[in-house]
């Protein structure tokens, strides 16, 4: 699948709930965007995730090693800033 317009990404959310929940208006004022906008739509992410700290680790989703990551719970600080050069 390429690139879809935000009327496709729209459409899809509102009819078959591909994006929930979904924001129909990008926001952007006082807070980090997040949204549909023009060819394309801002996620947010949750409060929990995985920090991958091992670079030079193969990261294979169907024999995940948990010891390649760090489980980060952002719930009591709102917020998590990712490091430099590090993916989540």
């Amino acid at each position: 699948m390429g690139l879809k317009a935000d009327s496709w990404i729209k459409k899809m959310s509102l009819e078959h709930g591909m994006i929930s929940p979904f924001c129909e208006k990008q926001v952007g004022k006082n807070v980090i965007s997040y949204g549909l906008s023009s060819y394309g739509y801002d996620i947010r992410v949750g409060s929990e995730f995985m920090l991958f700290d091992n670079k030079n680790a193969l990261i294979d989703p169907k024999n995940f090693d948990p010891n390649n990551a760090t489980k980060i719970d952002a719930s009591k600080e709102g917020f998590f800033i990712l490091p430099a050069n590090a993916f989540a």
